[in-house]
């Protein structure tokens, strides 16, 4: 039951306040804290209500996340380049 899933104390305020917002906050705590299953039934409720929308709306829920998924493939590899030259400078730093 995921409003008797203890919290950890150490948590900052905002996340704590999160996980106590009604229906959402307590689905996200089951998934974090609660039982390692509740991870899998949650990706199976995403890709359940993925496949609805899918048959709902057609072709075009399946583009949408791949066109959403180009600024963060381009961030990934500008952080990737990024550190690559940070390690280098420091290497080159050192000797």
């Amino acid at each position: 039951m995921s409003i008797l899933t203890p919290l950890p104390p150490e948590l900052p305020f905002h996340k704590r306040v999160f996980l106590n917002i009604p229906v959402l906050g307590w689905m996200a705590r089951d998934i974090l804290y609660g039982d390692p299953s509740n991870r899998a039934w949650a990706a199976v409720i995403v890709a359940s209500a993925w496949l609805w929308c899918v048959a709902q709306f057609g072709l075009i829920v399946l583009i949408i996340p791949f066109v959403l998924a180009i600024p963060a493939a381009f961030w990934l590899w500008f952080e990737i380049m990024v550190s690559r030259h940070d390690a280098r400078a420091e290497k080159a730093a050192k000797g």
